[in-house]
C-alpha cells in the first residue's frame, strides 16, 4: 500500500483501462480508499487474511478477530465479492480444516452473499477444499487459459465448484 492519497484512484484506473475486473491484493484486505476507488470503478476485490493461524489458542483468537474484523470493515463494499483466509494454506491439519470450517460459517453468518475461499493459490489434489464457495489455483502450467485440457496439472485438479485460475504459465 501505498501513503499517496491518490495512489489506489490511479491504480484502480489503471487496472480497469488494461480491461482487468478483478484484483487479488495478495494476503491483505484493502484499505478504506483502495475500496471505494474499487467501488466507484466496478472493480472486484478478493478481501484477504495474512494468514490463518490455527495451532494455538492465541492464534485462534487473532486469527477469528481479524477475520471478523476484516468482514466487519469491508462488507458494505460492493467491490468486496470474495472473503479469503489466506493462501495456500495447509489443510493435511484436521485442526486447520475444523477452524477454516468455522471461519466460512463466521463469513456467511456477517455477509451471506458474499463468496468465500479457504486458501488462494494452493493445488487443489494437496487439499481438502471443506467449507468454499470456490477453487482458486495458483498457476497453470501451459501457456493457454483457452486450451486447458492439454494441462496434466489442470486434470488431477477437477472439481465441482467454480475454479478462478491465477498465475498461468510460467
Amino acid at each position: 500500500p501505498s501513503i499517496d492519497p491518490t495512489y489506489n484512484r490511479k491504480l484502480v484506473r489503471r487496472i480497469k483501462e488494461y480491461g482487468f475486473n478483478y484484483l487479488r491484493w495478495h494476503t491483505w484486505p484493502g484499505d478504506q480508499d483502495l475500496l471505494d476507488a474499487a467501488d466507484e470503478a466496478g472493480l472486484l476485490i478478493q478481501s484477504e487474511l495474512f494468514q490463518t493461524l490455527f495451532e494455538y489458542p492465541d492464534e485462534l483468537r487473532l486469527t477469528e478477530d481479524q477475520w471478523r474484523s476484516m468482514i466487519g470493515l469491508n462488507r458494505n463494499h460492493p467491490s468486496v465479492f470474495l472473503w479469503s483466509m489466506g493462501n495456500e494454506e495447509n489443510s493435511r491439519d484436521p485442526r486447520y480444516n475444523a477452524f477454516r470450517d468455522r471461519l466460512y460459517d463466521i463469513a456467511k453468518e456477517l455477509s451471506p452473499g458474499t463468496l468465500v475461499i479457504n486458501t488462494d493459490g494452493a493445488s487443489l489434489e494437496l487439499r481438502d477444499q471443506g467449507k468454499s464457495d470456490l477453487a482458486l489455483i495458483g498457476s497453470a502450467g501451459v501457456g493457454s487459459c483457452l486450451d486447458m485440457k492439454h494441462s496434466p496439472d489442470f486434470l488431477v485438479q477437477i472439481t465441482d465448484r467454480p475454479v478462478v485460475i491465477h498465475e498461468m504459465g510460467y
